[in-house]
């Protein structure tokens, strides 16, 4: 990841801003002010009902989604992706929280 961020901002500094999509640029526009705090992998989730599961199901209100390392983050909206044990991209501004899984975003809490 640390790979990537080099080679994205050192593209960044070679290319002009034409270059650069104005689709991009408004995707990732919503994101000026978070820091990637993680990248971790998902390893289940528990629902408030307590049913449980070893993959990612996506994000139901109220599931906590479990990461390698016992970390934890809740759910605050809901959105379907299937996935095992896929990687999770996790930003923090203050007290938010967004995870990105493959290109889906999920808003959480800690």
């Amino acid at each position: 990841m640390r790979k990537l961020a080099a080679l994205a901002i050192g593209g960044a500094l070679c290319i002009t801003s034409t270059l650069v999509s104005a689709d991009v640029a408004s995707q990732l526009q919503q994101y000026v002010g978070y820091t990637i705090v993680a990248v971790l992998d998902i390893v289940g989730y528990q629902d408030s009902n307590g049913k449980h599961g070893d993959s990612f199901e996506g994000c139901e209100y109220g599931r906590v989604i479990i990461f390698e390392g016992n970390e934890a983050l809740t759910c605050t909206g809901y959105g379907y992706h299937y996935g095992y044990r896929p990687k999770a991209l996790v930003l923090s501004r203050g007290g938010s929280f967004k995870m990105i899984v493959d290109s889906d975003v999920y808003d959480m809490h800690n």
